[in-house]
């Protein structure tokens, strides 16, 4: 994978959220969180910051004898802030299901962890602050 292929699959990734809308939280005066209709729904604030973190390699096959290594695994992380506590499980869940897969690449894009901190209950001061780790992993030629 070169660098226009890091290129894209960053992309690619921010493309997921960017235009993407998640339904907020609220609480009601008994404290018990209540998800929100989807009109009270936010997207991601801006700037949503996403780079590579590290990779692995393997012996490519396609060389013989000679030993030539590829990149085989990419490893992106993705933050992003809300201002407001926000459900960020359906969007998970999503990603779980149906990995997205770049065609142009054949690269298929596996969510790896999730490192979510939710605003103190019923503090409209802050919003949810999530990071994601994903793996972009290469199919074979």
């Amino acid at each position: 994978m070169s660098d226009f292929k890091r290129t894209q699959i960053q992309e690619a990734i921010v493309g997921m959220v960017k235009d993407r809308e998640f339904r907020t939280v609220a609480y009601d005066t008994d404290g018990v969180p209540r998800v929100r209709e989807t009109e009270f729904s936010i997207k991601a604030a801006r700037p949503i910051l996403c780079n590579e973190v590290n990779s692995s390699f393997e012996v490519d096959p396609d060389h013989g004898r000679y030993r030539v290594l590829r990149r085989r695994t990419w490893n992106f992380a993705l933050k992003m802030k809300f201002p407001s506590e926000v459900l960020l499980e359906e969007f998970e869940s999503e990603l779980q299901e149906r990995p997205p897969h770049i065609a142009g690449l054949n690269t298929t894009i596996f969510l790896l962890s999730a490192n979510v901190e939710h605003p103190v209950q019923q503090d409209g001061k802050t919003g949810t602050i999530a990071e994601y780790v994903f793996q972009a992993l290469e199919g074979r030629k």
